[in-house]
């Protein structure tokens, strides 16, 4: 078992989510402000163009400042990183991912946040492509996301850094229901082109889940 930024070994206990989310994805009949349907479904390694198109968006949001790291991720990276538990495509219901043009409409992952008696916990990170935001692709995700994890047996989402700066992160993430449980002064490190450093603080945000 891993923490969230960290690459996981298979363990007897990732094998048996993964039988059980065989079982539960894709997920359909999920919908955008516009009635646009869409689906959720497993990312994975084959799935070659979905891959390129989440790595792609990863690194605009590492380039934006949203995420810690300080320097974009090459393929083996982003797997190490952002497929390294369970990651998920949002598309298209009529695409199929077999075909090598189909749009990547968003993506997240879920993993334990920490490691052993803690593990229940997990984390996610959000990614959108710019011209699907403010249709409900974040929302009908985050449907997904929720969902899915309680049915993995986690019980809660605790987000460890989450920018202040980042306004519309903070203002999605409140809108569903996640508290703000901490703030970390200075979090962030911001160089600027003039070789100016100044520092931004993170919130840390909560929600537990309702277990069926």
């Amino acid at each position: 078992m891993t923490s969230a930024y960290g690459q996981v070994v298979s363990t007897p206990e990732w094998e048996e989510r993964q039988r059980l989310l065989d079982t539960l994805v894709p997920l359909n009949d999920l919908y955008l402000k516009d009635a646009t349907c869409v689906r959720v479904i497993q990312l994975r390694k084959e799935y070659k163009s979905l891959c390129e198109q989440a790595q792609m968006l990863l690194n605009l949001e590492i380039e934006a400042g949203s995420y810690p790291q300080d320097e974009i991720l090459d393929m083996e990276g982003f797997y190490n990183y952002y497929l390294s538990y369970f990651a998920f495509a949002c598309i298209k219901e009529d695409d199929h991912v077999a075909d090598n043009s189909v749009d990547l409409l968003g993506s997240f992952y879920i993993k334990p946040n920490f490691p052993g008696r803690s593990s229940h916990i997990c984390n996610t990170g959000f990614l959108v492509k710019p011209q699907w935001r403010g249709r409900g692709v974040g929302s009908a995700m985050e449907k997904a996301f929720t969902w899915l994890s309680s049915q993995l047996s986690f019980r809660a989402a605790f987000f460890n850094l989450v920018y202040v700066d980042n306004e519309v992160s903070v203002r999605f993430w409140k809108k569903h229901g996640y508290q703000v449980v901490g703030t970390i002064p200075g979090a962030k490190k911001v160089k600027e082109k003039d070789g100016t450093i100044y520092y931004v603080d993170a919130l840390n945000m909560f929600k537990e889940f309702v277990c069926s």
